[in-house]
């Protein structure tokens, strides 16, 4: 998210999260076969793309005077952690929430084909 205002990242993101979940763990299946970590990978891979482009837009969209009061010198983790990161915390953590929720059902359902997730010890 933080480098989202570079062309790259967003076209990568762009990419991942453009595939469905259920998708990559077909694909990763084939690859890595049969194990938790497909299915962790398959729902992993588009959250990043998905939590990379709402967070950095929640960035983009915060107050930056705070950063611009700091002093020059200081390094960019400090400027993100003091003057970015406490104006966007409440949003960051209610729509982890709700992506957490969205995690919790793509697991049921990748579970029904087959990979060792919450799905598959429903059915």
């Amino acid at each position: 998210a933080i480098g989202w205002s570079s062309r790259a990242v967003r076209g990568f993101a762009a990419s991942i999260r453009a595939v469905h979940e259920l998708f990559w763990g077909l694909l990763l299946l084939q690859v890595a076969g049969l194990s938790t970590l497909t299915g962790v990978l398959a729902i992993a891979i588009p959250y990043a793309g998905i939590f990379a482009k709402v967070f950095g837009e929640f960035l983009e969209e915060s107050d930056p005077a705070p950063s611009h009061a700091l002093p020059a010198s200081t390094s960019a983790v400090s400027r993100f952690f003091f003057a970015r990161l406490p104006l966007v915390w409440q949003a960051f953590k209610a729509y982890g929430s709700y992506r957490l929720e969205c995690a919790l059902r793509a697991s049921a359902i990748l579970g029904f084909i087959g990979l060792p997730t919450l799905g598959f010890h429903l059915e």
